[in-house]
């Protein structure tokens, strides 16, 4: 059966670095995909998003477009998904951005840089967080211990230990009394108080439900995972339990669908709480806008998607990749000031072919024919 490049290219690299793992519970920050990096493995892949998904090849991240083709070569050091129109880079130890045709447009100057959101993106210099604008001039001074997202024109800030919300001229709208909190959503952020307790307010920092979970993830799709002693459960925005208290851990709704553990496996969940995809995984993620998730079972990682028909398998322990084209310069930093945009690096209309080494590790089954230029994706039925 013929397989598509992107798949192929996907699954393949689906062992993450440490950088891309899987946050240890839903409340992480980003809620990034991870999955564990095993030794001699340095390729990894990210979700897709806003259509193209970050890649690893020895170390060096880029980007590929839901075709496979190769639109950002792997030059950075590490990268964050792509968030209207901007994705973080670093090159060696700052962060810069790049616009979706690979152009360094706002230098690599920062020590931390996280995502743009309603035009601003916290960057953090030295120990203090500011936020700057699309064209990269600093629109808030790093006067912040820490920073996150804008959403409906609020954003948590950390200062003198205290978290509240800022709106985007760096005044608190919502004071600071929170052990910590996060980002807007569904007009709703998850605070934790000085009880150590999790609950969630409004815009105007009113409690719309009492702090009472011991973890608590923002809301997706109209629910929220929430934590009570050892186990989790999701609850909508009046924080009425829609599905008990059931699992082991829990991520958030993602194309209708949520993962969570139960029995020491993951699985998916409807919104009822019934198993659609049963629990039979180590690992899993949240579904991607494209429909796929990245799970892991028997030391393989693969993808699946909504109806669990596996989607280009990846094998065990399988050889390393390694780019099939020579290494990439280092890429081209913008002059000041910061918004200009440097020539394009790392276009190509060809299709991204990885090179394998070692490939007998390889399922026969998963290689594509000498001959095959245009592949097709290979959809597995899941047995157990």
């Amino acid at each position: 059966m013929k397989v598509t490049k992107i798949f192929t290219a996907l699954a393949l690299l689906a062992l993450c670095a440490a950088l891309v793992g899987l946050p240890a519970s839903p409340a992480a920050e980003g809620q990034e995909s991870r999955v564990k990096k095993d030794a001699g493995f340095l390729d990894g892949v990210m979700h897709f998003a806003e259509g193209l998904a970050a890649v690893c090849i020895e170390g060096k991240w880029g980007f590929i477009d839901a075709a496979g083709k190769r639109v950002i070569e792997p030059l950075y050091h590490e990268v964050r998904n792509f968030r209207n129109n901007f994705a973080a880079a670093r090159i060696e130890k700052k962060w810069g951005f790049i616009d979706r045709k690979g152009r360094m447009v706002i230098n690599p100057r920062f020590d931390e840089a996280r995502n743009f959101s309603e035009g601003l993106a916290p960057v953090r210099m030295g120990t203090s967080w500011g936020a700057i604008d699309e064209k990269g001039n600093l629109v808030l001074d790093y006067s912040f211990d820490d920073l996150k997202g804008f959403n409906g024109g609020l954003a948590p800030a950390k200062r003198t230990g205290k978290w509240g919300f800022i709106d985007n001229k760096g005044s608190f709208r919502i004071a600071r009394k929170y052990l910590d909190a996060g980002e807007f959503s569904d007009k709703l952020a998850p605070v934790r108080n000085v009880e150590k307790q999790w609950g969630y307010i409004d815009p105007k920092g009113n409690f719309v439900i009492d702090a009472q979970f011991d973890e608590a993830a923002s809301f997706a799709e109209g629910l929220a995972a929430v934590k009570d002693d050892t186990k989790w459960g999701y609850i909508d925005r009046k924080g009425r339990f829609v599905i008990n208290l059931n699992y082991e851990n829990a991520r958030p709704f993602s194309e209708k669908l949520a993962a969570v553990m139960s029995g020491g496996q993951w699985g998916y969940i409807d919104r009822k709480g019934g198993f659609v995809v049963s629990p039979a995984y180590a690992s899993a993620s949240e579904f991607s806008p494209e429909g796929l998730a990245l799970v892991e079972k028997d030391g393989e990682s693969f993808y699946i998607r909504t109806n669990s028909k596996r989607v280009a398998e990846l094998p065990a322990r399988a050889a390393k990749l390694q780019a099939a084209m020579p290494p990439p310069a280092v890429p081209s930093v913008p002059s000041e000031p910061a918004a200009a945009a440097a020539p394009q690096v790392g276009i190509s209309d060809s299709s991204w072919t990885p090179r394998i080494a070692g490939e007998e590790a390889i399922a026969p089954s998963m290689r594509p024919a000498a001959s095959d230029d245009k592949w097709s994706p290979a959809i597995l039925d899941e047995s157990n």
